[in-house]
């Protein structure tokens, strides 16, 4: 069997209300003990002003997929129990070549486009959620309201339910780290659309897009698994303006025992495990990141302010940093339609990583090296020496 031969009728014959706005996908693989409290989150959102969401107004298409449980059932019978509430279910058993993540999310984004496109709607939104994470009240509202204000895409905030166990000093560790990411970035690369307070987050247990930039960005990638990262990347891609709201929430399990070979159950099991075995917890050299985001910034006012043309030993002294040829810099610089597709590209080519040794650090230095850079108001972005930057390539030399 191959994808394009899968066939969801349960979907495909409900015709989509005309006032349709939002369509919620959950790819459920045994998940009878989680399932019943997604759903009641899903079926109670409201308003700000306390008033329920009409269910005319969004749907939810949940998949249930090589189950072994009780999932098929409980489903069936919630919606039994509410019988105006928009869910419609699908159950499929899928070969074991197509037996994951990458195809159940894909299969079911493909589906909710298909249903906008139907209604001609290109600014439906696709929302995304998990089977055993259970969304805030006010979740659908927030989601809303942040592509009204002009986003394309909605990377929600996803904490865990309680502690992490063993897992959890390496949990707390990652998330103070990646959020100090987030901060660097927008101090050296600016987005007006996703200011701080905002988070790391694009994950299929929490995000969304419009129909047009699902359709703009090619879809969920055909891959096994981390199917949500390659598609965060493909709206990156096609220079989608992607918000990293504080106030789209929603609560997940941390169970230990995963539906996916690679995620967040996974990565939960390694950190237990590595914390038993006493297993130090590195990241990527935390200099490089900085880097990256101020070569970043510069890149994408020079990819701005290309057709007015720009100096070519700009362009020079920029590839000299990054370790490429100038003049495959300026090549790539003019025949990319999109600012994501060509920064991309250049920084996969870049051979800059070589020059941060060690690649690898604890994730205690790095953090202190972010917070460092943060604190001190030398490291800002209109103070920093672009000559120093580019002859040395390293920011300590700065």
């Amino acid at each position: 069997m191959k994808f394009e031969d899968i066939q969801l009728p349960a979907f495909t014959k409900v015709i989509p209300d005309f006032a349709l706005n939002v369509c919620v996908i959950v790819p459920v693989k045994d998940e009878a003990s989680n399932l019943r409290a997604t759903l009641d989150s899903l079926c109670t959102q409201l308003h700000v002003n306390g008033n329920r969401i009409d269910y005319r107004s969004y749907e939810v298409l949940l998949l249930i997929n090589n189950s072994t449980d009780d999932s098929l059932q409980i489903a069936s019978d919630f919606k039994h129990d509410h019988p105006g509430f928009g869910l419609i279910i699908a159950d499929l058993v899928l070969p074991a070549e197509l037996a994951n993540i990458g195809t159940v999310r894909r299969l079911l984004m493909n589906e909710a486009y298909r249903r906008f496109s139907f209604l001609k709607r290109n600014h439906g939104i696709i929302a995304s959620i998990d089977g055993d994470t259970v969304a805030d009240k006010y979740w659908l509202y927030h989601i809303r309201k942040e592509i009204k204000a002009g986003n394309d895409a909605v990377g929600g905030l996803i904490s865990i339910k309680g502690k992490a166990g063993s897992a959890d000093r390496a949990y707390l560790r990652d998330k103070q780290y990646r959020n100090l990411l987030t901060e660097v970035e927008q101090l050296l690369f600016p987005q007006a659309n996703d200011p701080l307070p905002r988070h790391f987050h694009f994950f299929g247990a929490n995000m969304a897009v419009t129909s047009e930039y699902y359709h703009k960005s090619g879809g969920v990638p055909n891959v096994d698994c981390l199917e949500d990262m390659a598609f965060h990347a493909a709206l990156l891609r096609c220079d989608a303006r992607i918000r990293r709201s504080p106030q789209v929430k929603v609560v997940t399990s941390t169970r230990f025992d995963g539906r996916v070979a690679v995620g967040f159950s996974e990565q939960l099991k390694k950190w237990s495990q590595d914390t038993e075995d006493r297993v130090p917890q590195i990241v990527e050299n935390s200099e490089l990141h900085i880097y990256s985001c101020f070569i970043k910034n510069t890149l994408h006012t020079t990819w701005k302010n290309r057709e007015a043309g720009c100096s070519y030993k700009l362009i020079e002294d920029i590839a000299t940093s990054l370790g490429v040829p100038a003049d495959w810099l300026n090549a790539q610089l003019t025949t990319h339609e999109f600012f994501g597709a060509f920064w991309e590209t250049t920084w996969h080519a870049s051979t800059m990583r070589q020059r941060y040794q060690p690649a690898f650090e604890p994730i205690q230095s790095a953090i202190k090296k972010l917070r460092n850079f943060m604190q001190n108001p030398v490291f800002n972005a209109s103070q920093i020496n672009l000559t120093d930057i580019f002859q040395h390539g390293n920011m300590s030399s700065v």
